[in-house]
This record gives C-alpha cells, structure tokens and sequence, in this order.
C-alpha cells in the first residue's frame, strides 16, 4: 500500500507532460552520470592503496 506522500508524488509525476518527464529524466541520468563519474576517478588509486598495504 503505497503511503499518503508518495501517493502524492505519484500524482504529480502523471501530471506533468512527457515531454518534460523526458527532460527530468534526461537530467537526472546526467547527474547520476557525473556524480558517478567523478566518484570513479578516485576508486581506482584507491583499490591500489589498499593493495599496497
């Protein structure tokens, strides 16, 4: 049973059009995708850190 909020949330996200659902969504990935990104830079000096230990 979904609650009262995101019955809510639901409702405001079917009200938009598909054009901008395609847009938020399109904006979303592109932040997921930088923030992936520059969390990925790191990861692998750091695995070799860690080896090195």
């Amino acid at each position: 049973m979904l609650s009262l909020s995101k019955k809510k949330l639901t409702q405001h996200w079917d009200a938009i059009s598909d054009v901008e659902a395609t847009a938020l969504k399109i904006e979303f990935a592109n932040e997921d995708l930088a923030f992936a990104e520059s969390v990925l830079t790191d990861y692998l000096p750091q695995l070799q850190q860690e080896d090195a230990v």
